[in-house]
């Protein structure tokens, strides 16, 4: 089942639009600071797969979030074992787990059209946010491996966190 059709049976089992869905129990209680912009078909539903909408900041949050493990502000806001789960290599290409792109070291990214990028690296304790217009799509691989020359640069094995 790919994540278009699990947004649509979000929306239907809880009656609730699926970008509202994900701000009452993601968005929200992350700590998110603008409001969730997601992305729908032309009859208004949003789209489980891509065209989120943030600010940078709120990226980086969403990246702390996953580096966290789910937790936020002291809650589990999306539990450990989906975090685990979705940055495991997928059968069918073990670079990409469910919508993030894995790296050599345990690091993993996300990269959204027109340039958004959220990088991970447990290793390091480093979450990078970054956000282009028009970038074009890069490698995934040479820009994991981009970030994670930063990170490698900045990280100190604790999290520094001024977003949150």
């Amino acid at each position: 089942m790919n994540s278009f059709v699990l947004a649509r049976l979000v929306a239907k089992a809880t009656g609730v639009p699926y970008h509202r869905y994900v701000e009452r129990k993601i968005w929200q209680p992350a700590g998110m600071e603008s409001a969730a912009g997601i992305g729908g078909d032309s009859g208004g539903d949003g789209l489980g797969y891509c065209c989120y909408h943030a600010t940078t900041r709120d990226f980086a949050r969403f990246g702390l979030l996953y580096l966290r493990g789910g937790r936020s502000g002291g809650r589990q806001v999306v539990p450990a074992s989906w975090v685990e789960a979705s940055t495991r290599p997928s059968p069918r290409n073990p670079s990409y787990g469910l919508h993030w792109w894995l790296g050599r070291g345990g690091d993993f990214m996300a990269a959204g059209l027109g340039g958004q990028y959220v990088y991970v690296s447990p290793e390091y304790g480093v979450v990078i946010a970054k956000s282009t217009i028009g970038a074009g799509r890069p490698d995934q691989q040479e820009a994991l491996a981009a970030f994670r020359a930063v990170a490698k640069e900045i990280g100190s094995g604790t999290v520094r966190d001024r977003a949150a």
